[in-house]
């Protein structure tokens, strides 16, 4: 009687799993959401277009992901999770969900020891169990991917728009050579460039990976051209994001030229957030949120032992006479109980755009070099620092900062708030 049913959802309502031989029925279906499913069962559902379920076998999921990544007609829009038995799945939403978002996701969770990747069984490296992934995913969310190292044996996903890392306790680099705190860039320049694994990826979360230390090692010819949001949080052993260079940068055009906030939190072994000679790799840069991590020392990198202030390129230029940096498109910057900060950056930074600055339990921090427009209190930007004696012994760029601010503070509670920016905006974070 259900021969010619079409859509069906009980993703929502407690059936856990359809009794066997049920689904493999239904051929007409095109939108199926449910929870525990066979996958000798789903892929006989060759009329599906939506498709929401979850696998508690590897193998069903790699026989759903290995027949459907070949079929023409694969669902366009899924949501589908593999995770131990014991794992419940968050946040059920129904297929009608996907449709309307036009989602294609893959969740991960639970599976020590596995290895992702879009490339086949074979592809991977070690001995963990194998997930294999839809090479048209959007979104990737994985857990307890013991297996991998780091991600350059994934494989191509040209579609991939986020990805979503925790804890993965063998992690140690993203792409790019492992273990060298610092590369030649003249030697590096002569390797072959590392291929592009994720083309169109925009959103990057990482959290809780015990080894890893940068995102990107010992390659210095790497790009993300559409990433726009970096997220990195409780990696404990985390030393930078860029392994640093040991001479000066030759021109190249912007690794990350598409990306507009970068956010660390728990990191306790940073000292700096950015090295100063990547800085032309972020020409978007708009927001910068950094909070407890007990070591960071400075959010842009000193300048470098083997350059001057004069020698040091901004902008991908060299300057004979370079005194500051230029960030022009950052608009907010949020430091939280960061216990020994001593430096936002050794030289003043232009930041024209500036709206929004908070400076929260850092006490050793003493100067903010930037340089603000004191013209008139609306091109100030909205300042919080942590009470009227902080901000008594903080050192502007401007001479004069202080005897022009002095006038526009605010005392709220245990802060001290300058509201510049049109006087009326809220704070945003």
């Amino acid at each position: 009687m259900l021969v010619n049913l079409r859509y069906l959802d009980i993703s929502r309502i407690r059936i856990e799993r359809l009794p066997k031989g049920t689904l493999g029925a239904l051929l007409n279906l095109q939108c199926l959401g449910a929870g525990l499913v066979n996958g000798e069962e789903i892929i006989k559902l060759w009329a599906l277009e939506s498709l929401r379920c979850f696998f508690d076998d590897v193998d069903d999921f790699n026989k759903f992901v290995r027949v459907f990544s070949k079929r023409r007609n694969n669902p366009p829009y899924y949501e589908i999770s593999v995770h131990h038995e014991n794992f419940a799945p968050s946040s059920p939403r129904g297929v009608d969900f996907l449709i309307h978002y036009c989602e294609r996701s893959v969740h991960i969770m639970a599976r020590s020891h596995a290895i992702v990747s879009a490339r086949g069984e074979s592809s991977g490296s070690g001995s963990g169990i194998c997930i294999l992934i839809p090479q048209d995913v959007w979104n990737l969310t994985a857990w307890f991917c013991d297996g991998m190292t780091n991600l350059s044996n994934m494989g191509p996903l040209e579609k991939l728009e986020r990805l979503d890392i925790r804890w993965w306790s063998n992690l140690q680099v993203l792409c790019g050579g492992q273990d060298e705190e610092l590369i030649d860039i003249h030697d590096s320049l002569a390797q072959t460039p590392t291929p592009l694994l994720f083309t169109s990826l925009r959103y990057l979360e990482i959290n809780e990976c015990p080894k890893l230390k940068y995102l990107f090692g010992h390659e210095p010819r790497f790009s993300l051209p559409h990433l726009q949001y970096i997220q990195i949080c409780r990696c404990v052993e985390m030393v930078g994001m860029i392994v640093a260079a040991t001479s000066p940068l030759p021109y190249q055009p912007p690794a990350f030229p598409s990306l507009e906030e970068i956010r660390v939190g728990w990191c306790d072994k940073m000292k700096r957030v950015v090295e100063f000679e990547w800085l032309p790799h972020f020409p978007n840069l708009r927001r910068l949120t950094v909070w407890d991590s007990e070591n960071m020392e400075e959010i842009i990198g000193g300048l470098s032992s083997y350059m001057s202030v004069e020698e040091t390129p901004i902008n991908n230029t060299p300057s004979s006479s370079q005194s500051s940096i230029s960030l022009p498109k950052l608009n907010s910057l949020y430091l939280y109980n960061l216990p020994q900060l001593k430096s936002i950056c050794e030289v003043p930074i232009t930041c024209n755009s500036m709206k929004y600055l908070e400076v929260v339990r850092c006490p050793k921090l003493n100067r903010i070099p930037l340089e603000l427009q004191l013209r008139d209190i609306e091109d100030l930007p909205y300042i919080e620092v942590e009470g009227e004696e902080k901000w008594k012994t903080l050192i502007w760029d401007h001479p004069n900062a202080q005897a022009i601010i002095q006038s526009h503070l605010l005392f709220k509670s245990s802060c001290c708030i300058l509201k510049g920016w049109r006087n009326s905006r809220e704070l945003l974070i």
